[in-house]
């Protein structure tokens, strides 16, 4: 899966999971979900793409390009 079918894919579990509407957030996560949906899309993402978050991971994932970043890297897949 290249970046951009990873991007495609988290923008549809944001949708799923978050019932988020409109396009990706700008800015960091934390200032548009709140715990709970910030869980909630960590947990999506791990079980859709078969993969595990470390808490120094999760430290280092301020927005969505360092989100997507780290997904290309634990799958794999070169940016």
């Amino acid at each position: 899966m290249n970046p951009e079918r990873v991007r495609e894919e988290v923008e549809k579990i944001l949708r799923d999971e978050l019932r988020w509407q409109g396009t990706v957030p700008d800015g960091g996560l934390d200032v548009h979900f709140d715990s709970l949906q910030r869980m909630s899309l960590v947990v999506a993402i791990e079980d859709h793409f078969h993969i595990c978050f470390e808490p120094e991971d999760e430290e280092s994932i301020r927005d969505f390009d360092d989100l997507l970043r780290s997904i290309v890297e634990k799958t794999g897949e070169q940016a």
